[in-house]
């Protein structure tokens, strides 16, 4: 049965919907209402003064300009029934043009409001696209800002988020200064969602170079991913962008991949595994203190760095040379490998890795100017160290468990000897559920024994005793990752390294320290432990997404170094290589390292009973550019490099 709806309920639903139109709807409205009631009033006016025929439209000429508010009751004649008329037209007069200037206020606001979210399409091209708006976008800005320092023409960036534009270019400036001290940066921010089709097509998704997917969860990484592969397998453009993102979960990283797939038999994704890179460097750097450093200066655009660079002046004479030739050649970089035409990377043993015509060569140095070379290549004095082999047995203790544990364990069961111990301090039920069958199995097989403590770490008392048990080599601190407990967590790791600073130095122990934190604004307090080495997982990915926006290929060279097979990044004794107390330049450095089948790229001395952080690129020459700098270095001194083992 229909229900029967008063009049007033009919008024007030047709109010409603009518305050829900368009300003343009509601005028229109309001001007067929006002011609409505002109029109009656004009006749009840009309018949009032007895007027008819022509001289009607006398009465509903009068009765308008009421109405428009051109007349008034001073002076005006005529019957009481005349005059109420008139009354009520110059009252309905007050409501029309209230109603007109609400409506155009209402307009224009809303015009205001839609300007300040950047509804307007960017009109650019080859532009990088950053989809999301958080604390790692600040790291890729200043990242960008950087790698272009050196270029002309600034570069083009575009922020999209749900975040108020206004906003986030305040917060932009807050952080980064304003637009005069990032001139290098050319930015524009618009408000929206990262997979709204609409919004990505007004961000002029088609026409970037890149796009960077930076939010703060992997299942909005792989949205973002859904929408943008839509809109460009829909498109015509040629040069299609490619997409960079950071992914944590293992499982996600293949769901990005089908979500980015290509219609076009191009491969669009460049995917960074966040988890499995930072375990990884998490192993490395609790074994080799100080490598968090060497890690971050190489991914970052400050100092020096890797490039791959495509074409020089002096490539002709570098063609069917080894990298160990090219070093000798080398005024102020080390070449490392070579980018061969197919895109694979080659770094291997320097003294038969060649470099041939259409390759890119691969080196570690300050920018992507020209090279910088001499004439003939640098006369080498010989040099020799003493071969060492590590078989110790050792003992890691890891405080905490996270997603990173399994990893970290898998990589441990890789790189540790025989019979060395992994102590593990946190809840049994929660490390059991973080360790997985296939990494228990590698532990085994390698002969690592694993131990589970449920202590209290932030208890000083039962931390100090746990390091005493278990005496450890290395120390290493994993965090909760639950979102809003990031400073929580950071507060509860800075106390812990306080404790194990002041263990440390009460004891005259010698384990290192490899933390995790969540907030770059806690790395002062983090050094103030002294603490060797941090990492900072959403530093670490923006510095490497960064990276690869400015140059694709450098994504494979990363992989490659990143990985367990191949070449990756070492500190190693310098007395390993060379001869100790005896002054060499970097050129016999350099070969003796290649010597040893290893590639020379920094090194790390000691002064004061600390050391120093590791130089990356050491310059070969002093400032005259003609007289070789030479080295002394002794038992503490280690060089960076790369190596297989």
């Amino acid at each position: 049965m229909d229900r029967q709806y008063t009049f007033r309920e009919r008024i007030g639903y047709w109010f409603d919907n009518f305050m829900m139109q368009g300003v343009l709807s509601k005028v229109k409205v309001l001007l067929v209402v006002t011609f409505a009631f002109t029109l009656v009033i004009g006749l009840l006016s009309a018949l009032a003064k007895g007027e008819f025929g022509g001289a009607g439209s006398n009465s509903l000429f009068i009765t308008m300009m009421y109405v428009l508010g051109k007349g008034g009751l001073n002076g005006s004649e005529g019957s009481p029934l005349y005059i109420v008329l008139m009354l009520l037209a110059i009252l309905y007069c007050i409501f029309f043009t209230s109603m007109l200037i609400g409506f155009i206020n209402q307009g224009i606001r809303a015009k205001t409001e839609e300007l300040g979210t950047g509804q307007s399409r960017v009109i650019e091209s080859g532009h990088t696209l950053i989809l999301g708006f958080n604390s790692a976008t600040f790291v890729l800005l200043q990242e960008l800002i950087e790698a272009n320092r050196n270029q002309t023409k600034p570069e083009t960036v575009v922020i999209l988020d749900e975040i108020d534009r206004s906003q986030m270019a305040d917060e932009i400036t807050r952080r980064l200064g304003p637009a005069r001290k990032r001139r290098q940066l050319k930015l524009a921010c618009r408000t929206g969602s990262i997979y709204r089709f609409d919004d990505l097509r007004r961000c002029s998704l088609e026409t970037c170079r890149n796009v960077i997917v930076n939010p703060k969860s992997d299942f909005d990484t792989v949205k973002a991913i859904i929408a943008c592969s839509h809109i460009l397998n829909e498109s015509n453009v040629d040069n299609e962008p490619y997409i960079v993102a950071a992914i944590h979960g293992e499982e996600t990283v293949d769901e990005s991949r089908i979500a980015g797939r290509s219609d076009k038999a191009t491969e669009r994704m460049e995917i960074l595994a966040l988890n499995e890179i930072i375990a990884r460097i998490m192993v490395h750097t609790s074994r080799q203190p100080g490598l968090s450093d060497v890690f971050t200066e190489l991914f970052n655009f400050a100092d020096d760095e890797f490039y791959i660079i495509d074409s020089d002046s002096s490539f002709p004479r570098f063609y069917g040379m080894s990298i160990e030739e090219i070093n000798r050649y080398l005024k102020s970089s080390y070449a490392v490998g070579v980018r061969k035409t197919d895109g694979t990377i080659a770094i291997g043993a320097p003294g038969q890795t060649t470099f041939s015509q259409g390759d890119s060569l691969i080196l570690v140095q300050e920018d992507d100017d020209s090279l910088q070379v001499i004439d003939t290549p640098a006369n080498v004095v010989p040099t020799m160290g003493n071969e060492l082999v590590d078989t110790s047995e050792v003992s890691v203790l890891i405080l905490g468990a996270n997603e990173y544990l399994d990893l970290v364990l898998r990589e441990y069961a890789y790189y540790l000897s025989e019979g060395s111990t992994i102590f593990i301090s946190g809840k049994h039920e929660k490390v059991s559920s973080m360790i997985s069958d296939n990494a228990a199995k590698a532990l085994v097989r390698r002969g690592i024994i694993l131990k589970t403590f449920d202590v209290d770490v932030q208890r000083r008392i039962d931390l100090h005793a746990l390091l005493r048990e278990t005496d450890p080599s290395s120390v290493v601190v994993l965090q909760d990752h639950a979102f809003g407990k990031r400073d929580d967590e950071d507060e509860k790791t800075v106390r812990i390294l306080l404790y194990l600073r002041e263990y440390r130095n009460e004891t005259q122990a010698s384990f290192s320290i490899t933390s995790e934190m969540h907030r770059m604004r806690n790395r002062e307090l983090v050094a103030a432990t002294g603490t060797e080495d941090f990492i900072i997982g959403r530093q670490l990915s923006s510095l490497l997404i960064a990276q690869i926006s400015q140059q694709r290929a450098m994504a494979p060279l990363f992989e490659s170094l990143l990985s367990r097979e191949g070449y990756e990044i070492y500190m190693k004794p310098a007395s390993k290589y060379v001869s100790m107390n005896e002054p060499l330049d970097l050129f016999s450095v350099g070969q003796a390292v290649a010597n040893a089948g290893d590639i020379f790229i920094g090194v790390r001395k000691k002064d004061g009973g600390s050391y120093r952080l590791a130089d990356i690129n050491p310059a070969k020459f002093e400032k005259d550019g003609s007289t070789l700098i030479q080295y002394v270095f002794t038992e503490d001194d280690y060089l960076v490099v790369l190596s297989e083992s």
